[in-house]
């Protein structure tokens, strides 16, 4: 299967299926970006606390069933020491979307973390992942064995990141959805045509900004997945934000007759951080805290980079806080 990088967006916006259905289309898509022969793994997991990292359901894209925990660097359920604790703190950094053992770990750390098992991969030299975690650390991984050790470059990060931002965000509004009872995909807060137009809003959504806002994401989407995508996906990728106007994700609808459209589900982050703040600049210092920069900020709440430093500036000058590296430590220590 062609690498196809709109295909990792489509396939984390499917509301479709269980969650291990979800998680097989997203591993699917991403899969071919790392594969070196081995084949992929995807999991969801938990590194809230990485000293007792967690980890459920796991499928793969093409490679072994067996052995397929070996590459999951050191996410060993029997295994809580505090070395192993450092190594997940390590693997699992917030500020990455696809990194190798070898750029985190040390190449002879991660020989060593798998041991033995990593004869199921003869000739495995390292991993690759592509991490998706929330700002509290929950989220989902696809990694694959390497038969060399490998580095990507900035660009490939940034990326990757933007990627990221889908997963991170459709995986959350699956939850909230499956929370409520609510696995119907045509139900939001607002219906367009893939052209645009607006069939159907309601609360926020029938505020003309809002529309218009919501229009403009329509037409983005639908013009990211037109030529764009074999012609310059990279492109394409920075055209589709993860959220529009820090509230909404959007997804297809198809009617009985086939017919699609847009739906536009409510889908805000977690506001986390000082109770001083609003919701949307704890938002911001969420995203900020894991190290990412206003501009991906932007594009994962879906507002301008302007409005990012406005909120980061009003979040510094409430808490007293001068430097950003000092919210970032403020945060961190909230978390404990």
């Amino acid at each position: 299967m062609k690498p196809d990088l709109l295909r990792v967006v489509e396939s984390a916006h499917d509301l479709g299926g269980q969650d291990r259905h979800w998680l097989q289309g997203v591993t699917d898509a991403v899969g071919p970006f790392l594969d070196d022969g081995y084949g992929a793994y995807g999991t969801f997991v938990d590194a809230s606390r990485p000293a007792r990292l967690r980890s459920r359901v796991v499928v793969r894209w093409r490679g072994h069933d067996a052995g397929a925990h070996a590459i999951f660097l050191v996410n060993n359920r029997e295994s809580n020491s505090a070395a192993t604790g450092e190594r997940a703190a390590r693997a699992f950094r917030p500020t990455q979307s696809i990194a190798t053992a070898s750029e985190t770990l040390g190449a002879e750390t991660f020989r060593a973390v798998v041991g033995d098992t990593v004869q199921v991969f003869p000739g495995c030299q390292d991993s690759a992942a592509v991490l998706a975690l929330s700002p509290r650390g929950v989220g989902c991984l696809v990694t694959a064995p390497l038969s060399r050790t490998h580095r990507y470059p900035r660009s490939a990060k940034q990326l990757w990141a933007r990627l990221v931002a889908h997963v991170v965000a459709m995986q959350r509004l699956r939850c909230s959805l499956e929370a409520a009872a609510v696995r119907r995909r045509d139900e939001g807060e607002a219906v367009l045509s893939p052209s645009g137009r607006v069939e159907h809003a309601e609360g926020p959504a029938q505020a003309v900004s809002a529309r218009e806002l919501l229009r403009a994401a329509a037409v983005e989407s639908e013009r990211a997945r037109g030529r764009l995508r074999r012609e310059d996906p990279a492109t394409a990728v920075e055209m589709w934000r993860a959220l529009v106007a820090g509230r909404w994700s959007i997804v297809d609808r198809f009617d009985r007759d086939g017919k699609r459209y847009l739906v536009a589900h409510q889908n805000e982050p977690d506001a986390i951080g000082p109770r001083t703040l609003t919701d949307r600049e704890r938002q911001v210092v969420a995203f900020v805290a894991m190290g990412h920069s206003n501009k991906l900020v932007a594009y994962e709440l879906g507002l301008s980079e302007s409005a990012v430093g406005a909120y980061l500036c009003g979040a510094r000058r409430k808490l007293g806080i001068r430097s950003r590296l000092d919210l970032v430590r403020l945060l961190h220590g909230m978390r404990g």
